[in-house]
């Protein structure tokens, strides 16, 4: 009876030590299963702090490309505006260089029709007898100048005017006898020194037209005087612009 008490004894003795054996080792389990879980909890929380760190990363760079989005419309409507001023100042070129064609055009004409005139410059002072008959000249009377009546007041018919001269340089006095009688005057020139003079005596026909200073043996130049004398009429003295 004895025995079968100390074996009883014996057999729950190893079972008390096995259950103390699998307790520890189960608390031991336990331990390191809530170290683990410890662990997963930081690694989720790591986890989502990256994530949260990833999401703002990919806003910003949504709103970088919403920029850039931006930048690129406004680049494309700075290139419409850059390619439409660019047909603009390409129709400018054409259009001015059609005005300098046409210019350079004008120019050959003109200076065709200079040698033109330059030639029948030439030609009418080495024959002045050929003159044509198309442009009416007052008649130049050398041997009858006219004595003025210095107490005369009576306004002379005669109209004097200023211009360029067509051939050449220097300017041109033209005159007009404004009345339908027939008027003789003696026209002298005078250059600003007083130094030299030209006297012509012409006889202008009702409505002639003369013009002097720009051909002949005086030139008209700026600052001269002229003095315009007739008969019974008071003189008309100018000075060349």
């Amino acid at each position: 009876m004895a025995v079968l008490f100390k074996i009883g004894f014996v057999v729950l003795l190893i079972a008390a030590v096995f259950f103390v054996i699998l307790a520890i080792t189960m608390q031991s389990q336990l331990k390191q299963a809530r170290n683990e879980s410890v662990q997963l909890q930081s690694q989720l929380t790591q986890a989502r702090d990256e994530m949260g760190k990833a999401q703002a990363s990919a806003q910003e760079l949504s709103g970088e490309a919403t920029k850039l989005q931006a930048q690129l419309e406004q680049a494309k409507g700075e290139l419409a505006n850059a390619k439409a001023n660019a047909e603009k100042a390409s129709g400018e070129i054409a259009r001015l260089q059609a005005q300098l064609e046409r210019a350079k055009s004008e120019a050959a004409d003109a200076r065709a029709n200079a040698e033109k005139a330059s030639g029948e410059l030439a030609r009418l002072r080495v024959q002045p007898q050929a003159q044509p008959q198309a442009q009416p000249k007052p008649i130049v009377v050398e041997p009858a100048p006219i004595t003025p009546t210095a107490a005369s007041s009576k306004e002379m018919p005669l109209s004097v005017s200023f211009r360029n001269a067509i051939v050449g340089d220097g300017k041109a006095v033209v005159l007009q006898n404004t009345s339908s009688d027939t008027l003789l005057v003696n026209v002298k020139f005078t250059d600003p020194t007083a130094t030299t003079h030209q006297v012509y005596h012409l006889v202008l026909d009702g409505g002639a037209i003369k013009e002097l200073g720009s051909l002949g043996a005086w030139k008209l130049g700026s600052g001269d005087r002229i003095e315009i004398e007739s008969a019974d009429y008071a003189p008309i003295v100018k000075t060349a612009p």
